[in-house]
């Protein structure tokens, strides 16, 4: 079938995902309807508009621009975008670079869809991971015998675990100095699940220089949302010897 400008035009017009031509920067040469409609705009204002992102996507965003300029696809990112109005959402993107006549890069071809199905769960999640993340604590969960399941990006480099480094089988006690381990497994073991955490001073140690971390930690239980049963263990840790170096400046 050979298609004309008309025919194309209506099967875009008809597609059920939104789909656009866009600059490298993301600016909107051309989207059909539902591209239209997914972004907050209801009209074609869009044409020309560079479109908005949230601030916390915008290093991710670059990464994925450089790889459609390397000549590679990508399909079916999850990931939050932004409306016109600046609401977030949650969707799936998925895109191809685009090129002139002449070969050359010439922009990308876009895709995205919105999924409404468990949207605010994913969000909050999504939100939740980028606080985790960013936050200068160090953050942990463990498992009720104290393995530990999960460090957030900070937490490894106050300890010394690179951001790759598999944390399957360490206790959560590897990372604590000696002095500190009684009491604190004293703390979980005393936890109940109605606490809302207990608060205690300890040191934190360097896996591989073994030099001594003073933090102020805040421990508490996970509970199961459904069931109410405790699941895991969670600790979140201020490093005190920045505070002081913090306040040492200030004063």
């Amino acid at each position: 079938m050979e298609f004309d400008n008309a025919l194309l035009r209506r099967i875009l017009d008809r597609a059920p995902v939104g789909i656009a031509l866009l600059e490298f920067d993301r600016t909107v040469r051309y989207c059909n309807p539902e591209f239209r409609k997914i972004y907050g705009w209801d009209d074609d204002t869009i044409l020309g508009t560079k479109l908005p992102l949230p601030e916390h996507q915008e290093h991710s965003t670059s990464e994925l621009v450089e790889e459609l300029r390397s000549n590679r696809s990508v399909v079916g990112i999850e990931t939050v975008r932004v409306r016109k109005d600046g609401t977030a959402f949650y969707a799936k993107i998925s895109a191809a670079p685009f090129y002139d006549g002449a070969g050359n890069p010439d922009g990308l071809v876009a895709c995205i869809s919105v999924t409404e199905e468990n949207h605010s769960d994913q969000l909050e999640l999504r939100n939740l991971e980028y606080l985790i993340q960013s936050s200068s604590d160090f953050m942990c969960v463990a498992d009720l015998d104290l393995k530990a399941l999960f460090i957030n990006d900070r937490g490894r480099a106050m300890i010394g675990l690179r951001h790759d480094d598999d944390i399957d089988g360490m206790h959560l006690l590897d990372f604590v100095a000696d002095e500190s381990r009684g009491r604190l497994t004293d703390i979980f073991h005393s936890l109940r699940p109605t606490e809302a955490s207990v608060s205690v001073k300890m040191q934190l140690k360097h896996l591989e220089t073994g030099v001594l971390i003073p933090v102020s930690s805040s421990v508490y239980m996970v509970n199961d949302p459904h069931t109410g049963e405790p699941i895991s263990f969670g600790c979140v840790s201020k490093n005190l010897a920045e505070l002081n170096e913090l306040a040492g400046r200030l004063e």
